[in-house]
């Protein structure tokens, strides 16, 4: 049983590291997938490492693959920087997060303590990644109407799981001298194929290509400390809204503070500050508000509508984008909505 179920793994490690280099081959013209293929050439090695160690022909000689385990924070964190930053150049700085990983090669008789070293570091970087895209996600919705259909929540769902993936198997690790052989396979099979489909769920999203934010390294050299007085902010607010509702710019699918700091000549951190201090929303929220109040008006006055055109009438760009930003500003689903003017 025991011999099937590393050739199990072994099968496993085979088309995890073939579907990594195909990968490869299909993302590589991009310029902007060039962190993931990193991500992916060193999930393809890791795979080639581990069959050659598990099938006895390097394992008496050298370990390698516990050194992998401090690799993969660092890429992965970079990846995630390239996203959310959208980072097209090659980074230098990126080398010397490699240090220890080079470090670690002359240690790796010591296996259990480098995997543990790793999973420290994976779940270091983890958290970075993290704390990046709630940065993200917070930019966006400070400057793009649209901001719904922009989140990297997907992402965020990957690194989280990668963090729970990564201490479980640090578990395993540790029980393993004291765990029955058949549940230590079983396990090891698990983690193995949990890897497999989280980095294949990364190629699908990079071949989607979703629709992401580029402006947040704009958006954080824009974040200096704004010192005009309180009164001030009100009036400029005052003076924003008078010209969003009346020239309904709002209506404008994929409106942004960008554009609007166009139509006022204000800069983008005096809008920014003026719309959460006088509205006590972010840019996302507020221009939705009006947007769903518009939706509201027509379909109180009109009993025969449809849901759909209505809110791209006033603004919104996808169905999505309107159920989320209506359930989040009224409590209620437009559906709901609906039903209860019509009772």
């Amino acid at each position: 049983m025991a011999f099937v179920n590393l050739q199990s793994v072994n099968i496993l490690q085979i088309i995890f590291g073939v579907q990594c280099l195909f990968s490869i081959i299909i993302l590589f013209p991009q310029k902007n997938n060039r962190r993931l293929i990193h991500l992916l050439f060193a999930s393809a090695a890791l795979m080639f490492f581990n069959l050659l160690e598990e099938l006895k022909i390097t394992h008496e000689f050298y370990l390698i693959t516990p050194s992998f385990s401090l690799i993969f924070g660092p890429l992965f964190y970079y990846f995630v920087r390239q996203l959310a930053l959208n980072e097209l150049t090659q980074d230098i700085a990126l080398l010397y997060h490699f240090i220890p990983a080079l470090l670690s090669l002359f240690f790796t008789n010591y296996v259990q303590l480098v995997l543990a070293l790793g999973t420290i570091s994976q779940v270091a970087y983890f958290a970075l990644s993290l704390k990046i895209l709630k940065i993200y996600k917070k930019a966006s919705f400070d400057t793009q109407s649209d901001a719904f259909s922009l989140q990297l929540d997907w992402l965020r769902n990957v690194v989280v799981s990668m963090v729970v993936v990564s201490v479980i198997d640090l578990l395993r690790l540790n029980l393993q001298p004291v765990l029955r052989l058949d549940i230590a396979s079983y396990w090891y099979f698990s983690m193995q194929l949990a890897y497999y489909f989280l980095i294949s769920y990364l190629v699908v999203q990079a071949i989607r290509r979703p629709r992401l934010f580029t402006g947040l390294q704009y958006y954080l050299d824009q974040q200096e400390k704004i010192t005009n007085k309180q009164t001030d902010a009100a009036t400029i607010f005052s003076e924003i809204d008078q010209i969003i509702t009346s020239e309904k710019l709002y209506q404008q699918p994929r409106f942004s503070l960008n554009d609007l700091s166009e139509h006022t000549d204000l800069s983008l951190k005096e809008l920014s500050w003026a719309i959460n201090d006088g509205s006590q929303l972010n840019f996302c929220d507020y221009i939705n508000r009006y947007r769903i109040e518009e939706v509201k008006a027509k379909l109180a006055s009109q009993e025969h509508l449809n849901l759909l055109q209505t809110a791209l009438n006033a603004g919104f760009n996808s169905k999505s984008s309107f159920n989320k930003s209506f359930k989040k500003l009224t409590n209620m689903t437009p559906r709901e909505y609906s039903k209860s003017i019509k009772s």
